[in-house]
């Protein structure tokens, strides 16, 4: 479960990384880019507060 919620980390925050590139290059929508940063941003905090809980237990 670990090894899972650390790999979904590190994806949230590549996609946060990369979809401003994508955005800047015209390959991404400025509505498609909102939601993908949103989703990313939504994941990521979720993880990290569940392995901080795995953490601290």
């Amino acid at each position: 479960m670990n090894a899972l919620l650390k790999y979904v980390g590190w994806l949230a925050l590549a996609v946060t990384a990369i979809s401003p590139l994508l955005y800047f290059t015209d390959r991404m929508t400025d509505s498609t880019l909102r939601v993908t940063l949103l989703v990313a941003m939504v994941a990521w905090f979720a993880v990290a507060v569940i392995r901080d809980r795995q953490i601290s237990d």
